[in-house]
């Protein structure tokens, strides 16, 4: 009751177009869910959004209007449809010559 207290009270201290997110026991900051790319979409902390950051094959990635949006991808993968996918990796042979 005391935590849903205190972000209620943090939520009104929060400037407009931000919101609270709890970062431990009795404490929160400010975020701008719709374009932060820790707490996209919602908060991180309590499951309500993503970390666009925490995706090992995603290589550029934001929030965009509280949508997380992957842009890039890391070498080895294609973005594909909004996500990154393994590509297909193919090997040029050379003749060795004797």
């Amino acid at each position: 009751m005391l935590k849903r207290l205190l972000g209620m009270v943090m939520s009104k201290l929060c400037p407009v177009g931000t919101q609270a997110c709890p970062v431990g026991p009795l404490e929160s900051e400010s975020v701008s869910p719709a374009y932060d790319v820790v707490n996209c979409g919602g908060c991180q902390s309590n499951a309500e959004g993503v970390a666009c950051s925490n995706h090992p094959d995603v290589r550029g990635a934001a929030g965009m209007h509280g949508v997380y949006q992957i842009y890039s991808c890391h070498h080895g993968y294609t973005l594909k449809n909004g996500d990154c996918v393994r590509s297909r990796v193919r090997i040029k042979a050379t003749a060795v010559k004797s």
